[in-house]
């Protein structure tokens, strides 16, 4: 699918790449985990031990409850997915950078061979890879991490810029397909800062919920704060997060049976009600294979408000601060959102002056 070339002529032109509705996959690489390997280092405490007490047990379990997508690289991106949300350890062997959830996924290398492969094909397509937790690396881990991306995708690679100022039209001119962002002080080294994206890139609040009444409440307090400043990308994270004495409750179900793809389908109502003049940017889901759930994200495109103009994008950042209580991706609540991962709008702005639509 190749919809980023379809959208009207004015959003290709003239709309921040940051504004768009754009579809994505929640831990993108975990449709594929090796039940019989290794356990991944991103297990939380109270999991950890656990494992280390009843591993033949805990296994089949945490395997279930891990596994968040169906579709394989390729899949999501012919399925409309243009954000990966990648979640990266070192191991299993030596000098091997996977995919982790619970468990070790597949070589980190697989990915990034698919988005090549994808963008040589399907030349109108953006696509952002957002490596965003990476477990168990040192500072020689980071280095090769970063240079296999360089080596894989290359001239493929959109260097920073001021994202509001950066179209489809503006990219297309260019070689540019694939915006790395890279969640580590790394990306600020001036060997690698050519290539690819720091973490003030996107702000991406964690909901943190077990079910979807909460996510829904959750998420529309965020929307009713009204759209981000388009420095960056922002992510609506439609997803729940189960918790011990549920998966303890449920030990022979799995997260796909249980609840993700009921979730998945209550988001995307959500997500319709607010269709007119909505100012939805990137949105993830578990299972995105499921509901139409590209489809519905892309159509949102064309019924848009019409961003700010690049002088109000580009207002102090004590503008923008909202007492709404978020968690960070790392789960410690916090409101003074120095680190951007909080609601970060809260003054009231005029509509009828962002009302045009695209």
């Amino acid at each position: 699918m190749e919809w980023m070339k379809s959208l009207p002529l004015e959003i290709i032109e003239t709309c921040p790449i940051s504004a768009l509705a754009i579809p994505g996959s929640h831990d993108s690489g975990s449709y594929w985990l090796d039940m019989y390997g290794p356990f991944a280092p991103d297990q939380t405490r109270w999991l950890s031990r656990i494992l280390a007490i009843f591993p033949w047990i805990a296994r089949p379990i945490v395997y279930r409850w891990s596994i968040t997508q169906v579709a394989d690289f390729k899949n999501q991106l012919e399925l409309g997915i243009r954000y990966l949300d990648l979640r990266i350890s070192s191991g299993p062997g030596p000098n091997q950078y996977s995919v982790v959830h619970g468990l070790f996924g597949i070589n980190i290398e697989n990915c990034l061979q698919t988005v090549w492969d994808f963008s040589n094909s399907h030349p109108s397509e953006i696509i952002i890879l957002d490596f965003n937790h990476l477990y168990a690396m040192v500072l020689a881990d980071h280095q090769a991490l970063v240079e296999l991306v360089i080596k894989h995708l290359g001239d493929r690679l959109v260097p920073p810029q001021p994202l509001e100022m950066v179209t489809l039209a503006s990219l297309w001119g260019t070689k540019g397909r694939v915006i790395c962002i890279y969640q580590n002080d790394i990306a600020r080294d001036p060997k690698y800062s050519i290539f690819i994206w720091p973490s003030e890139t996107i702000k991406s609040p964690w909901p943190n919920v077990a079910n979807s009444q909460q996510l829904l409440h959750c998420l529309d307090q965020r929307y009713q704060c009204g759209p981000p400043p388009l420095q960056s990308f922002y992510v609506t994270q439609g997803v729940i997060t189960p918790d011990a004495p549920l998966i303890v409750r449920h030990p022979f179900s799995s997260l796909r049976d249980f609840m993700a793809v009921e979730v998945t389908k209550e988001l995307l109502q959500w997500v319709d009600s607010r269709r007119a003049g909505n100012w939805f940017h990137i949105v993830i889901a578990d299972f995105a294979e499921t509901a139409e759930f590209c489809q519905a994200i892309i159509s949102l495109n064309t019924e848009k408000i019409r961003p700010l103009s690049p002088r109000s994008a580009t207002l102090p950042r004590n503008e923008y601060i909202c007492s709404c209580r978020w968690q960070s991706r790392e789960g410690e609540e916090n409101t003074d959102n120095e680190h951007g991962e909080l609601c970060p709008v809260s003054r009231k702005r005029d509509l009828e002056q962002s009302s045009t639509r695209w």
